[in-house]
């Protein structure tokens, strides 16, 4: 099924990054910038643990820092991927801020999707394209 939402894409006066503070502890990030490693993103900010949802497979895939490569379901982290991440200590993401598509394709099953509106909206309206689906 393919959703539709409003998302708004920065324009020419419009900053071109973001930083995005992060808790001690979990914290829950919508990654904005360019595909990126995830073996980077986590040597970056120091992360403990990555993790995003696979809509598709109905599965987390992971990244621990401290396993080896072969051991680590996430390899790269996707533009507009909600990740999941795991710091021993707050701090700061700066990413780019790509243009994204205002449409996302929701898997049958639980999904994990990056929400960025415009303007202000709420739950039952930013839910209604789902209809009877949700």
């Amino acid at each position: 099924m393919i959703l539709g939402l409003a998302a708004g894409a920065p324009t020419q006066a419009e900053s071109t990054t973001r930083t995005v503070s992060l808790s001690a502890s979990w914290s829950a990030v919508v990654y904005t910038g360019p595909d990126v490693a995830a073996a980077t993103v986590a040597a970056d900010l120091g992360a403990d643990v990555l993790t995003v949802w696979d809509a598709v497979a109905q599965e987390y895939d992971t990244f621990y820092p401290a396993l080896p490569a072969a051991l680590n379901s996430l390899q790269t982290i996707a533009s507009g991927t909600v990740v999941l991440l795991q710091l021993p200590a707050a701090g700061s993401w700066t990413m780019d801020v790509l243009p994204v598509s205002p449409v996302m394709t929701v898997q049958a099953g639980w999904n994990l999707l990056p929400w960025a509106p415009a303007t202000a909206l709420s739950a039952a309206d930013a839910v209604a394209p789902l209809g009877s689906r949700l």
